[in-house]
């Protein structure tokens, strides 16, 4: 479903989540900013979006933790984890793996491997 048409308060809540990954989110706290009640909170988020506020989350951390991946280098696995909300690297690896079908290190690893394959083109 488009932004366009998301409930207003959803739509608000999405964007307050994806721009601070890091924070602690429960459903408790999502319905009080969102100004409504948890299980109306699940509801509207299965509605517009097909999956719960969690399942959401969850995987915008992923998504985030696979760009950090592949745009950095500087940030070690387990900071990228923390750096997107995991407080548990073994939960970050299990979670990623489920995900993608590689650990974070693999993932990072088979990324930049291929990029070094590339034949470059040279003048």
């Amino acid at each position: 479903m488009t932004d366009a048409k998301l409930d207003r308060r959803i739509f608000h809540l999405k964007g307050l989540i994806l721009s601070d990954l890091k924070r602690q989110w429960t459903n408790s706290e999502m319905a009080k900013v969102s100004h409504i009640s948890p299980p109306h909170l699940q509801y509207l988020f299965k509605k517009h979006l097909s999956v719960t506020p969690n399942a959401f989350l969850i995987n915008a951390r992923l998504e985030k933790a696979a760009e950090l991946l592949l745009t950095t280098d500087f940030l070690i696995v387990k900071e990228v984890g923390f750096e997107v909300g995991f407080t548990s690297d073994s939960h970050f690896t299990r979670t990623f793996k489920i995900k993608y079908g590689f650990t974070p290190t693999e993932f990072r690893k088979r990324y930049w491997d291929s990029k070094q394959l590339r034949p470059t083109v040279c003048d």
